[in-house]
């Protein structure tokens, strides 16, 4: 499982550079700019390291598979996205976020009706084909189907729904109007109507957002809403907006958020302890400390990147004039 997990995470690298770097040259970034800094927010920040390889999930295959079909939508092989982005979902389900909204953007941007129907048709039967496909070689049949709500029996602290539905339950218990478990399935079923109302409303505006976009931020909606969420479900949405909005995932807040994620649950699917705090936060002191003392002389060269980009921007704009 673990060389899937880094199987996918090549084609992470792969999807993100390739989409940011075409993002980045719409939009003047120095050349190299978009790549480094979506490449950091992809996949060199330490929730995508040590969950998608050291806990060898699914994710990351399913994250490298829905980018490369990004990739695909993006240069115009709707077909072969369509093919693949089926294949990321039959990994795990949320990808289909991504065919709907991709398939929306590349409906969107066609002239006329007749031809944004005929591509959502072909789109369509497309989609329903390599699903039919998919699980025909799988030879697993229609069965997994019923295990789609195997995790909504579990319970984590992360889902805002279910949190909610807990607090109402506790007080409902209390004062003799109902159950928990009734107010924590109200909760959650609420939930999810927003969680589809969100997907819904990003997909409808791929056309003007673009795909990366609208499936970032669909799926993020999604882990919001969703009734069991775990630390590493917000690479879902995290890593196709690192390809056309790195620079809202390198301030001090989202590292700061990805730093109390990372902590939350290990990869080994145990709840953090504070003997595993100290050693996480003593190997990475001493870490830091030895890079600062004997580290290679280029080492503080990295954070001038973004100066040069500016500089370069500026140049551009001088030379357009």
């Amino acid at each position: 499982m673990r060389l899937l997990a880094l199987c996918g995470l090549a084609l992470i690298v792969w999807g993100v550079g390739r989409l940011a770097s075409q993002w980045g040259a719409t939009r003047g970034s120095a050349p190299g700019g978009a790549e480094a800094g979506a490449l950091w927010a992809a996949v060199l920040n330490p929730l995508a390291l040590v969950h998608l390889v050291g806990g060898a999930h699914n994710e990351a295959l399913m994250i490298g598979l829905m980018l490369a079909g990004l990739v695909a939508f993006r240069r115009g092989h709707w077909v072969l996205g369509t093919v693949v982005l089926v294949a990321a979902a039959l990994v795990k389900v949320p990808a289909a976020v991504a065919l709907l909204c991709a398939g929306a953007w590349s409906v969107g941007g066609l002239p006329d009706r007749r031809a944004a129907w005929l591509r959502a048709a072909g789109i369509t039967l497309a989609g329903g084909a390599a699903l039919v496909l998919g699980v025909a070689v799988c030879g697993q049949g229609w069965g997994w189907l019923s295990t789609l709500r195997g995790p909504a029996q579990v319970y984590t602290v992360l889902s805002p729904s279910t949190d909610v539905g807990r607090i109402v339950g506790l007080l409902s218990e209390g004062l003799g109007l109902g159950t928990a478990a009734g107010a924590i399935a109200a909760a959650r079923s609420v939930g999810l109507v927003l969680g589809v109302c969100l997907v819904g409303f990003c997909a409808w505006r791929a056309p003007r957002t673009g795909p990366e976009y609208a499936s970032g931020m669909a799926l993020m909606g999604l882990v919001v809403t969703a009734p069991v969420v775990q630390p590493w479900y917000v690479l879902w949405g995290m890593v196709p907006l690192a390809a056309v909005a790195w620079r809202l995932l390198e301030g001090t807040p989202a590292r700061l958020a990805m730093l109390v994620l990372l902590f939350m649950v290990l990869p080994s699917g145990t709840s953090a302890s504070w003997p595993y705090a100290v050693a996480a936060v003593t190997g990475a002191s001493a870490a830091m400390a030895s890079l600062v003392a004997w580290g290679p002389p280029g080492l503080g060269a990295v954070p001038r990147l973004r100066l040069q980009e500016r500089a370069w921007v500026r140049a551009a704009a001088r030379t357009r004039r």
